[in-house]
């Protein structure tokens, strides 16, 4: 792994929030209703830190 690659993982806690409040943001900007990404039961996490970013309900077909 190169070092640039370590400092984008070793990300702080404060750093942590901003990436979900980010995401929330932008997801709104798209026009997704913020019930749509809480409360549900599939959890969404990011790749990269595994940072909890929405909860969406299941779909049955």
């Amino acid at each position: 792994m190169t070092a640039a690659a370590v400092e984008r993982v070793s990300i702080s806690k404060g750093d942590l929030m901003s990436i979900a409040n980010e995401t929330a943001e932008l997801l709104c900007g798209l026009g997704v209703l913020p019930a749509s990404v809480s409360g549900g039961t599939l959890v969404v996490r990011s790749p990269v830190t595994g940072e909890e970013l929405a909860r969406v309900g299941e779909v049955s077909g």
